[in-house]
């Protein structure tokens, strides 16, 4: 398993999940998970801002800023998870893709679950779109073998200094087979407390039916899960 060495800013939009999603909400994530990084703060420095309980606060609150916040990053890798909850904002997203993929240096990772709606967000194939005709590299994540998914399980526990024994191993692969996302929920639980399988499954359908209900609300289906690059 390789780990990339690079600088790296992770926006979860999952945060935007909402039928209206204002500008200001899409900037106090980004201002949050500045905050977090100090040598994000100072690649920033010249940009007008304050701070409030060590949280900053950008002084104007426009897409112009987001534009200069990002103009800063160099080629810093910018991560938008879930960037299908950006459909919301009153805010041309695609549009600032396309001008960030023209003119700014920084590289962009465009993920999501719900996979139809992502596609539907950027339309990438519409001759019409802000991004149609940019490069992109589409990467789906197929299930892992069983022997990869044993080892990416040992290796995520190793990394958080939890011993576990192959039984538990066992009971999650027969559970959860090789998709990797819910192989990282059952590991992520389990480190953080929740011991029996039995409650990890019960949340994680839970979960499952809540995608269920939004996919219902918003009127799209969702493909199996992939990543896009840009």
């Amino acid at each position: 398993m390789k780990t990339a060495n690079c600088k790296y800013l992770f926006l979860d939009c999952r945060l935007l999940r909402s039928a209206t999603t204002s500008f200001d909400n899409f900037l106090r994530i980004i201002e949050a998970e500045i905050s977090r990084n100090s040598w994000v703060r100072r690649l920033i420095g010249n940009i007008d801002y304050f701070e409030v309980g060590g949280v900053i606060k950008f002084k104007f609150r426009r897409p112009d800023v987001l534009l200069e916040i990002f103009e800063n990053l160099g080629d810093t890798v910018v991560v938008f998870d879930e960037a299908q909850e950006l459909r919301n904002l009153k805010f041309r997203f695609d549009g600032f893709l396309a001008y960030a993929l023209d003119h700014l240096s920084i590289r962009i990772v465009v993920s999501g679950s719900e996979v139809g709606l992502l596609h539907k967000f950027l339309r990438v194939e519409d001759p019409e779109a802000p991004l149609y005709g940019r490069p992109h590299k589409t990467i789906e994540l197929k299930p892992l073998t069983k022997e990869a998914a044993s080892n990416f399980l040992r290796r995520g526990f190793e990394q958080e200094g939890v011993d576990v024994g192959d039984e538990l191993i066992d009971e999650a692969l027969r559970n959860f087979n090789g998709v990797i996302g819910w192989l990282t929920y059952f590991g992520y639980s389990y480190v953080r407390g929740l011991k029996s399988m039995d409650s990890i499954i019960d949340a994680a359908i839970n979960m499952v039916l809540a995608e269920v209900k939004h996919f219902l609300e918003i009127g799209y289906v969702s493909s199996p899960q992939k990543v896009n690059f840009i």
